[in-house]
């Protein structure tokens, strides 16, 4: 039995180690664009409608929550994507997710364009 575990330990050991993974740095994630806007510069709106208006364009919907006292939460609707911001009182508002809803929008990472339903072989 002892055998047996140092062997599986010893092949698990040499399979994760055989493994790459594709992180990108901190600034190539926030480089990541959606239809020509990066996260970064999504972020920096900081959920304010007006800033997000002037960067994406009028949403569909604008979908307002007030999940505890003090915090609410955005999320601005847009053809095949939605971005949601939440806030709380005296700060600015905190990207909490962008979700691609279709393979409407295109997505660049590291120089590579993608639309949901791509193959990802080339990242």
């Amino acid at each position: 039995m002892k055998n047996t575990l140092i062997t599986i330990s010893l092949l698990l050991t040499q399979f994760c180690i055989g493994q790459t993974i594709n992180s990108p740095t901190p600034e190539a994630f926030e480089n990541i664009s959606i239809n020509s806007r990066s996260i970064r510069s999504i972020w920096a709106t900081n959920g304010e409608e007006i800033n997000v208006q002037n960067l994406l364009g009028q949403p569909s919907t604008i979908q307002v929550n007030d999940p505890t006292p003090g915090v609410m939460d955005y999320t601005y609707f847009y053809s095949g994507y939605n971005i949601s911001f939440t806030t709380h009182i005296a700060s600015n508002g905190n990207l909490l997710s962008i979700d691609i809803t279709s393979s409407t929008p295109v997505i660049w990472i590291a120089g590579v364009s993608l639309r949901v339903g791509d193959s990802i072989i080339e990242l």
